[in-house]
This record gives structure tokens, C-alpha cells and sequence, in this order.
């Protein structure tokens, strides 16, 4: 949905359908629709979420990801944010969360069958703007912990997208190819 960031949530599903794409990653903060006081976040209210999901289906679309700045590392907080993508099926939270938190997350990417993939903004924005970064905060953890590739913020932090995608190797969930 961030292509389409000037717009609603339900604009961005939108268009979307019309470019025949199946898929969507949503992102915090997005204003769902014109007619809804609501944003893309672990605080929707129920009536929300299920307009949403009324949205999806009847447009063909699958939520399957959506994008949390930094998943809180306080478990209370965190399961709130869980609880919400139960509630929307999706398969990924993709974060750049604190390292410190990475014990709590992966708690509740077991426990939720929800994965947590690892994001990269590019260098000096992101601690994580390199693979080997990302790489280090999945080491020693489950399958459901694993990167988000954004191949635009490594071209910017002058790396090959292609070597980049090699480092990751078998912890590679979702990318944001630009």
C-alpha cells in the first residue's frame, strides 16, 4: 500500500485490484477510508476490521503483510499488535524493531504463527540497512524470524541488490522490490 500512501487503505485496494495484482501489505498509520475515522494500526475498532475484510474479498485481495515501524518490545503491547493481525489473517509483520525486543517477538511469532520479517531502510536511517545487519537479529532464532528486503534502500546505501539477496539466504520472507 505504500505506492499508493496518498491515498485511503481502501483507495490503495483499489487500485490494486485495477493493476490485477492479488496481494497487499498495509502499513500503520494509513487512513482506512474517506467515510471511516480509523488508521491502519493494532487500535481499530472490530466494525472496522470486518468493513476491511469486506473490502479484500469483495475486490479479490489478500492482506497478507503489514508494515509496524517498531514492534513494541513490553509483551502487553506487543500481543495487542499480534491480536490485530490474527484478527486480519496476515501471515508477516514487517518491523525494525530493537534488538532488546527480538525475545518477545519471536515468543509471539510462535505462539501466533504469525512471522516478523526484518526491514531495511537505507544506511544511516536504519540499523538494519544491511543484510548482514538483519541477518545477525535472526541468528539463533525460529523460522518465523526473517528479513524484508527493500531492494530500493539498498541501491541507495550503494549495495547490489543481488549479493544483498544472496546474504540472506534461508531467512528471506517478503521483499519490497523497487
Amino acid at each position: 500500500a505504500w505506492c499508493f500512501k496518498e491515498y485511503t487503505f481502501f483507495e490503495a485496494v483499489d487500485k490494486t485490484a485495477e493493476l490485477g495484482l492479488p496481494f497487499i501489505e498495509a502499513f500503520q498509520g494509513q487512513k482506512i477510508a474517506p467515510d471511516i475515522d480509523a488508521v491502519m494500526d493494532a487500535s481499530m475498532p472490530g466494525d472496522v476490521v470486518n468493513r476491511l475484510k469486506e473490502k479484500l474479498n469483495q475486490k479479490g485481495i489478500t492482506l497478507t503483510s503489514i508494515y509496524i515501524h517498531r514492534l513494541p518490545g513490553e509483551e502487553n503491547e506487543c500481543r495487542k499488535v499480534f491480536e490485530f493481525c490474527r484478527q486480519l489473517n496476515l501471515e508477516t509483520i514487517v518491523s525494525e524493531p530493537e534488538p532488546d525486543d527480538m525475545d518477545t517477538i519471536e515468543k509471539l511469532c510462535d505462539e501466533f504463527g504469525i512471522n516478523a520479517a526484518i526491514h531495511n531502510h537505507a544506511e544511516g536511517l536504519s540499523r538494519y540497512w544491511s543484510p548482514q545487519e538483519a541477518m545477525k537479529v535472526c541468528e539463533g532464532r525460529s523460522a518465523r524470524i526473517g528479513v524484508c528486503a527493500d531492494t530500493g534502500h539498498w541501491q541507495r546505501s550503494k549495495l547490489d541488490p543481488v549479493e544483498a539477496l544472496k546474504a540472506l539466504e534461508g531467512r528471506l520472507i517478503s521483499v519490497h522490490l523497487k
